[in-house]
């Protein structure tokens, strides 16, 4: 009973976040969900640690799109589907030479402020690739020149969107608040994010916002 519950709270959180990390590496969503199951599969089945995290992460799916970015010759999601795949071939491949040779100590060699900063710089790249979904407006360039654009066009700025995207994050801010301080075996708040999908899903289909803002 314990595993079956487990298993429930993992996917409650890992779905939604899948379907994210997809989007944030410019892949359809359902290629988000293939990326976090299968290797949970393989590394059951392989695997020795019941401490390691297995799934994509938001530092290695921008390093994806940008990367896609730089090879793509057209905006074709084929492509973009191709060019993920050839590259997670041959990273896996380089990740399987390096453990045969036993390189892991590489790892030590990079600082922890160099890591730390590498990682605040990409959150804040995370936050505003976000915002090209919450706006609806093209963000290109860098951190600067996204504020630059956001504010030169403000009028063209869905807000239904950005009430939306400002209602599900208070949502999740209140699961988790009510969960770390009145209940934290809660299943329903566990599982706020997976909660929050299916909800703001089923309002946008009901009230056919699609049409009347949009969304």
């Amino acid at each position: 009973m314990k595993d079956l519950l487990a298993g429930i709270t993992v996917s409650a959180v890992l779905i939604p976040e899948s379907m994210t990390y997809a989007a944030m590496a410019g892949l359809p969503p359902i290629y988000g969900l293939y990326a976090s199951v299968t290797p949970l599969i393989i590394y059951a089945i392989f695997g020795s640690s019941p401490h390691v995290a297995i799934g994509p992460v938001a530092v290695v799916c921008m390093m994806i799109k940008i990367a896609i970015a730089k090879h793509a010759t057209t905006h074709s999601v084929h492509e973009r589907i191709e060019l993920a795949c050839i590259l997670s071939m041959m990273i896996g491949t380089f990740c399987l030479v390096l453990s045969l040779l036993r390189m892991g100590f590489i790892e030590n060699i990079f600082s922890i402020p160099a890591l730390r900063g590498f990682l605040s710089a990409v959150a804040i790249l995370i936050i505003f690739e976000q915002l090209v979904g919450v706006v609806e407006i093209e963000l290109e360039g860098g951190v600067i020149d996204k504020i630059e654009t956001l504010f030169h066009n403000e009028d063209k700025i869905n807000y239904a969107t950005v009430m939306i995207a400002l209602a599900c994050i208070s949502t999740l801010f209140l699961f988790s608040y009510t969960r770390k301080n009145y209940n934290p075996k809660s299943l329903l708040l566990q599982c706020g994010a997976l909660f929050v999908a299916i909800v703001g899903s089923i309002i946008v289909y009901l009230g056919d916002w699609e049409h009347l803002y949009a969304v």
